[in-house]
């Protein structure tokens, strides 16, 4: 559901590479607590079992590593949600002027 509403979405993806440096990570990686991804990201999810779900989703940080907003609980309206977090992400990060990386 979540990739039908927010990750299809024509309007939401040029936002995101307009103004980020978007980037993918396999769930399976973030489950084995030795792998880079998941010491990358331990300090912000919860850790448990079960937990690593909390953990999917969209993640925006600053480039040193401030979390400046995470996923979002929950399916319900997942477009104006998610839209709603990266409003935040740059509202706390600062001006951000279009990137002009092109899709490949």
């Amino acid at each position: 559901m979540f990739r039908e509403s927010v990750l299809c979405n024509d309007a939401m993806i040029e936002r995101i590479s307009a103004t980020m440096v978007p980037i993918a990570m396999d769930l399976q990686p973030l489950k084995d607590p030795g792998s880079r991804e998941s010491q990358a990201l331990q300090p912000w999810i919860p850790s448990g079992k079960g937990q690593v779900r909390e953990g999917t989703g969209v993640w925006i940080l600053s480039p040193d590593g401030e979390v400046l907003a995470r996923p979002i609980p929950g399916f319900q309206d997942m477009l104006a949600r998610t839209t709603a977090m990266v409003d935040a992400a740059l509202k706390a990060f600062g001006p951000v002027a279009p990137r002009s990386a092109r899709a490949v």
